[in-house]
Order: structure tokens, then C-alpha cells, then sequence
């Protein structure tokens, strides 16, 4: 991976042939941009963002698919270069992650406004594809395909695949100018208590709207659940517990999914209120 890193930031076009090749592989191609943005700042980001999406625009133009694909596609690597400003400037994960969470929302409601015929092509399509399965298993599927929820899943698409380019870019910086660096930093990341409680408060109001926005509260709540995540890798590495723990933890979101998230959720809330972490610290002493 440093050698990789190493490549990216040889010069324009090593950094412009990875990101364009790595658009077939996840996280690679934003990254890729994360990296130059961080490293040789948001001009030279923004050149890398626009040198790739260039490609990209010709081949949407070659495709008969949803133009509204590829726009996803191509938003995600201009928030990339966003989070990527607001992390160099503020060097801070949590207003990395309002940032990214505020953008991938004001994008995917821009979609719906600009391209809104293409959202409710996408819409008709899930609900025939979900029409199909039903009638394949002779039974009802009670998931209703609307407008919030195709915003919501692309907002969401957004939020985490930037948030772990992001990382993914923030690691590759850390090998080539201070090991071990980014796993602190991540470690240390907790949440402001009132912007905890901010976020809170807004999933409780959107848990009030139509079940279509579910998947909107659980957008809002994941700046939570990144710290949730970071507070057990602390608390891994701080008692030695083994890396099996960890493997645990992401075992447990894939199968059971909704549980896990939720305790996390709280975990991270918990520790932005109290600072477990301290707590932790003051444990550990003779």
C-alpha cells in the first residue's frame, strides 16, 4: 500500500491513471483524489477530480443507463475532494464527518430537484424489480420503493463510501509521513456532546415521518456510529484484547445489522457525554 501511495503522488498523471483504473474497484479512485487533496492540497484535488470525471462524462454519453448513476459516481468524487479541504483545514474527523453527511444530503436532494425525472425512473424501476420478486416467491414484500427512500440510499451511498475514502486516504498519508499515525487519530475520535445531541434530536424527529425515511435517520445517526466504532478499536488496543474482537464487531454488523448499529449508535453517544476513553485511562491506572 505505500508503494501504491508512493505511485499516486509521483505526479499528475500517475495520480490521474490510478484514479480513472480505480473507478472499478471500490473506494480506489476517491482515495486516490483524498490523498492528492491532502497531501498537495484541494487545487491540485480539484484538477485530479475533473481530469476523471471527464472519461466518466463520455462514457455516460456512450451508455443508454439512469444518467443519474453516474452523476452518484461522479458526486462522490467531488465530496471526496470536500471532506478532503474540511479534513486538511480542520483537522478534525467530526466536522470531517458533518461536513460529508451535510454534502452527501444537500447533493442527493439536489438530484431530486435537478434530475428528477431520472430519480422517478429510478424509483418505477426498483418497485417493478421488487414486484418481480414477490411474484417469483408468491408472497408480498411490504418495502415500498418511493422518492425519500432512492434520496436516502443514495445519500447514504455517498456518506460512506466517502467516509471510508477518506480513511482509506487519510492511511496512505500516515505510511508515508507518520506510521501508525492515522490508527491514533482514529482511535481518539468522539463526537462533541452538543453535536451528539444535535444529531439525536434529528433522528427522533425524522423517526416521525413516513417509514420511507427510515433509512434518513440512520444517515443522520452514523457520525455516531463511526465513533462508536473507533471507541471499541481504542478500547481493543488499550486492554490488548485482539484483533479477533474486532473481527467480532464487523462480523456481528454484517449478520445482524440493525443491533449492532444500534449499540453502537449509544456507545458513541455515551462516550461523547461522558468520555469513556478518561474513564478508561483512569481504570487502567495502578
Amino acid at each position: 500500500m505505500r508503494a501504491l501511495a508512493e505511485f499516486i503522488l509521483r505526479g499528475r498523471i500517475q495520480a490521474f491513471a490510478l484514479a480513472t483504473l480505480g473507478s472499478i474497484l471500490p473506494l480506489i479512485s476517491p482515495a486516490t483524489i483524498g490523498l492528492v487533496s491532502l497531501t498537495k492540497g484541494t487545487k491540485e484535488g480539484v484538477l485530479i477530480f475533473l481530469w476523471v470525471s471527464l472519461p466518466l462524462l463520455l462514457l455516460q454519453q456512450m451508455s443508454a443507463d439512469n444518467p443519474l448513476l453516474m452523476a452518484v459516481t461522479i458526486a462522490s468524487l467531488g465530496v471526496m475532494v470536500i471532506a478532503a479541504a474540511v479534513h486538511s483545514l480542520m483537522a478534525s474527523w467530526q466536522w470531517s464527518l458533518v461536513a460529508i453527511l451535510v454534502v452527501s444530503s444537500m447533493i442527493a436532494i439536489g438530484f431530486s430537484l435537478l434530475m428528477g425525472a431520472y430519480v422517478d425512473a429510478l424509483v418505477t424501476a426498483g418497485q417493478t424489480m421488487l414486484s418481480s420478486i414477490a411474484q417469483q416467491q408468491a408472497g408480498e414484500i411490504s418495502l415500498v420503493v418511493s422518492v425519500p427512500l432512492v434520496l436516502g440510499l443514495i445519500a447514504t451511498i455517498l456518506l460512506f463510501g466517502c467516509v471510508m475514502s477518506l480513511m482509506l486516504a487519510r492511511w496512505w498519508q500516515a505510511l508515508l509521513y507518520n506510521p501508525g499515525g492515522f490508527q491514533k487519530e482514529f482511535h481518539s475520535f468522539s463526537l462533541d456532546a452538543k453535536i451528539a445531541v444535535l444529531l439525536i434530536l434529528i433522528v427522533g424527529v425524522v423517526l416521525f415521518l413516513p417509514a420511507d425515511y427510515l433509512l434518513w435517520a440512520y444517515l443522520v445517526g452514523s457520525p455516531l456510529l463511526f465513533a462508536g466504532i473507533a471507541l471499541v478499536h481504542h478500547v481493543t488496543k488499550q486492554l490488548n484484547l485482539g484483533s479477533q474482537w474486532l473481527a467480532f464487531l464487523y462480523v456481528g454488523l454484517i449478520i445482524f445489522g440493525k443491533p449492532v448499529t444500534l449499540a453502537l449508535v449509544v456507545i458513541g453517544l455515551v462516550d461523547s457525554l461522558i468520555d469513556l476513553r478518561s474513564k478508561l485511562a483512569e481504570y487502567k491506572k495502578p
